[in-house]
């Protein structure tokens, strides 16, 4: 009677024990899961994010493309109107007239910077007179 009774105790327990290890294996499993889970539908998001990146580097190649061709094109119309201006006689005998003149615009500005510059200066100076000049 004694041995049925504590071979009772002990398959309780041992069921108890079962029952918990039992219970510890679900929610690992469960916990494990919900990661993969999460895991999933994080590789779905990245790949949707990757699609659109994908997207949008393929519309900026394009405009990049359009883009090229359009300078190319603009190069080509400056470069037939520069022959086209080149070939044209009253151009020639104009530019062969600024040559022999020897007029370099930059000079130019540079000398017209100059004399604008000790103009205001002077008149400044002309200004601060009056000012002292008067009671």
């Amino acid at each position: 009677m004694v041995g049925f009774f504590f071979r009772r105790i002990l398959q309780h327990r041992s069921e108890i024990l079962l029952g918990q290890r039992l219970r510890a294996m679900r929610f690992r499993l469960g916990r494990e899961g919900r990661r993969n889970r999460r895991a999933m539908e994080l590789l779905e998001d990245w790949e949707g994010a990757a699609a659109e990146m994908e997207d949008q580097i393929r519309r900026i190649r394009g405009e990049m493309e359009r883009q090229v061709v359009a300078d190319i094109f603009a190069e080509l119309w400056v470069y037939d109107s520069l022959i086209q201006l080149e070939n044209d006689p009253l151009m020639r005998d104009a530019l062969q007239r600024i040559h022999a003149q020897n007029l370099d615009p930059r000079n130019l500005i540079y000398i017209n910077q100059l004399r604008t510059f000790l103009e205001r200066r002077r008149r400044s100076r002309r200004h601060r007179r009056r000012l002292r000049s008067l009671p």
